[in-house]
């Protein structure tokens, strides 16, 4: 039954204090979260501010642990990603030292995860986790990647480690390109394109996430956001910006179209 679901969301936000500091990944935590706990689904919201790898990956085990398959879990990042080639492709930064893997990442909740997850990555390079790059994302069909993941785990690794039955993807930017974290000039506030535009798409605002009466992305007006929709909705936002320009915000996706991500019912 649908009382019976209970939703976790892992929210990972790092502002990497060395050289290259992102100031909106603080802004993003809490504007995330606050879009979640508005929704009707009553999401357990845990955050984790400037963690390193291994951290990220004890989250994951412990904010899933005990999910079963009606459960939904959601994974969120905002930081850094890698945008190099090889193994290393997509992977997420640790705060302080470290990497987590595409292959580390997937395992990982899909070990803790027993039913469905949906996965948010505003970093650069996010689109290795479904092995979409800015030319691959349009000459591979979706029906293609989908006869694929319904293989074993050796088969879908050829096309993303995050491609598989359970998980639903919505990564900020194609493999090997960046992804933005946006100055004060947007709205008064740091913060990550991607995550902005989910948010804007949502009808949630930034940087506190409180609902602002519209879902401007639900396309067929059941006050839900379906994969497709969301992607569609992160992508028109993005375009109407320009931040689309170049070789920046280049939004991916993956899963069931249909699968609905997020609701507001009451």
């Amino acid at each position: 039954a649908e009382s019976s679901v209970i939703y976790r969301a892992l929210i990972v936000a790092n502002t990497y204090t060395g050289e290259n500091t992102l100031n909106g990944t603080a802004n993003d935590a809490v504007a995330m979260s606050g879009a979640l706990k508005g929704m009707s689904q009553p999401w357990n919201v845990t955050v984790k501010r400037n963690v390193d790898a291994s951290d990220i990956l004890s989250a994951i085990s412990s904010t899933f642990a005990g999910s079963d398959a009606d459960d939904i879990c959601l994974f969120y990042y905002s930081g850094h990603g890698v945008t190099s080639s090889g193994s290393a492709s997509g992977a997420l930064c640790g705060n302080y030292s470290g990497y987590v893997y595409m292959s580390e990442l997937a395992s990982a909740l899909d070990a803790a995860c027993g039913g469905k997850v949906i996965v948010l990555l505003d970093s650069c390079g996010s689109g290795a986790g479904i092995n979409k790059g800015e030319f691959s994302a349009s000459a591979m069909t979706q029906a293609a990647i989908d006869a694929f993941s319904k293989k074993n785990r050796t088969l879908t690794d050829k096309y993303g480690e995050l491609c598989g039955s359970k998980f639903s993807v919505l990564a900020a930017a194609s493999k090997h390109t960046t992804s933005y974290d946006l100055n004060t000039s947007l709205n008064g506030y740091n913060c990550g394109a991607f995550t902005y535009s989910l948010l804007t798409s949502l009808g949630a605002s930034y940087p506190n996430g409180a609902y602002n009466y519209s879902m401007p992305a639900d396309s067929n007006g059941d006050r839900a956001l379906s994969l497709l929709e969301a992607y569609n909705g992160i992508c028109s936002v993005v375009s109407q910006h320009g931040w689309d320009s170049g070789s920046s915000q280049h939004t991916q996706y993956y899963g069931d179209n249909n699968m609905i991500l997020f609701e507001r019912k009451n």
